[in-house]
């Protein structure tokens, strides 16, 4: 998943240098640096509670699908002593 996250800003970072090269250096300066911090707040907005509830998700499934309530424990046979004799 993060690797997609990755991949867009990857892109996103160069289709803002490709745009900076068609504009001023101060407007660019300036309106990329904006652009990419609400990409990245954008981004962060849509992926993140996604995220958040898919691991809930699979935590409360593994926690309903492992319940211990139905397992036997069968009682421990009681412990002996085997001694062997060392040789001398």
């Amino acid at each position: 998943m993060w690797s997609i996250v990755g991949l867009v800003c990857a892109s996103l970072a160069i289709g803002a240098v490709s745009m900076s090269a068609n504009m001023d250096v101060t407007s660019a300066r300036e309106d990329i640096i904006v652009g990419w911090i609400l990409a990245i707040i954008v981004q962060w907005l849509l992926i993140e509670p996604l995220m958040v509830a898919v691991l809930a998700s699979c935590g409360l499934l593994l926690k309903w699908l492992t319940t211990f309530d139905d397992v036997v424990i069968l009682p421990e046979a009681p412990a002996t002593k085997n001694v062997k004799a060392k040789p001398q």
